[in-house]
């Protein structure tokens, strides 16, 4: 962003990202996935609307993901995947989607003075804590979060994505259904996160065993574009001091420089880039990030003209959603 350029406000952003990636009938579309729609998309596309005070954007959303994604017989939680000309694709769920939607209704709750909107977001979170927790393959008193109702279950243990543990949304909903299981298994993710940053960079994905964790063979083996999330989240939630954040920043800060290339994807043990990305996005959800640490670092501009996923992570850092997060624009 030039000296000369006032910056937009978060309604202006909300705007453009509005225009680019919302469809009139409520679906969010990922552009780089066949303009496919996501659980997840909706639920980022509830908080946002939420944050910015556009009711009728948020109920457009909120009609269209019940509709169309609610489609499961035995719980209330969402199909993660509808493609144009063909719908469904694929019924399970993704937990982390029925999280962000579950904060998201909270979000609107609260901002438009909604309470059924409240009432619909707890039956979504008793679902998640029947279907979704379950105890720690590694023993102990501890909960892990099923990244879906089926298909994770291993014969050695359970297939864990670490950056489904939407933290905020995991403590607000918990504090705002008292709920103590959810804050439970938000800090139990959140020591997961510190044994892996030890010595290296959070995974895409693992398995837990009762030996402890590996690097799963079938996904990503990576700190990459789901991995990028967590230091996010955890800046949100307050706790931008978390091993992974330092760690990760420690990375993030030689990389925001101008027309310098974003490490989407990370070895995590060797830190050696595999992959990178000129799209602005990235760089300003790190920027903001890094502004949560205390450090100095000019976020770019807000550009719509991006793909979807870099752009609503950057407009999730200045959204609000995390009091952390606030004044770092």
């Amino acid at each position: 962003m030039s000296g000369n350029e006032a910056p937009l406000t978060f309604e202006q952003n909300w705007g453009l990202w509005k225009g680019a990636f919302l469809r009139p009938d409520g679906r969010v579309v990922d552009t780089l996935q066949s303009r496919a729609s996501h659980s997840e998309g909706q639920g980022y596309g509830l908080i946002l609307a939420a944050c910015a005070g556009d009711r009728a954007a948020f109920d457009l959303i909120q009609g269209w993901t019940f509709r169309t994604l609610m489609v499961r017989d035995s719980d209330r939680l969402f199909a993660w995947r509808w493609q144009a000309n063909v719908g469904i694709e694929d019924r399970n769920n993704a937990t982390d989607g029925d999280l962000l939607i579950a904060w998201g209704l909270c979000l609107g709750a609260q901002r438009f003075g909604a309470a059924h909107l409240k009432d619909l977001a707890a039956l979504i979170v008793q679902d998640i804590i029947l279907h979704t927790i379950v105890a720690d393959p590694r023993g102990g008193k501890h909960y892990v979060m099923r990244p879906g109702v089926v298909g994770f279950d291993r014969e050695d243990g359970l297939l864990v994505n670490p950056s489904y543990y939407v933290f905020p949304a995991l403590y607000e909903l918990s504090q705002t259904f008292e709920l103590p299981i959810l804050s439970q298994l938000a800090n139990d993710g959140l020591q997961l996160l510190a044994d892996m940053s030890q010595t290296g960079l959070p995974l895409d994905w693992c398995v837990l065993t009762r030996d402890g964790y590996v690097a799963d063979t079938q996904k990503s083996r990576h700190f990459g574009y789901e991995g990028m999330r967590i230091p996010l989240y955890l800046a949100m939630a307050g706790m931008s001091g978390h091993p992974a954040v330092r760690r990760v920043a420690t990375l993030w800060q030689h990389s925001l420089k101008p027309s310098t290339p974003f490490p989407t994807v990370i070895d995590p043990v060797t830190f050696a880039t595999r992959e990178t990305s000129h799209e602005p996005g990235y760089a300003g959800m790190a920027s903001h990030v890094l502004c949560a640490l205390g450090q100095s670092v000019p976020p770019p501009r807000f550009v719509a003209d991006q793909s979807y996923y870099p752009a609503t992570l950057h407009l999730l850092a200045i959204s609000g959603a995390g009091i952390t997060l606030k004044g770092c624009a």
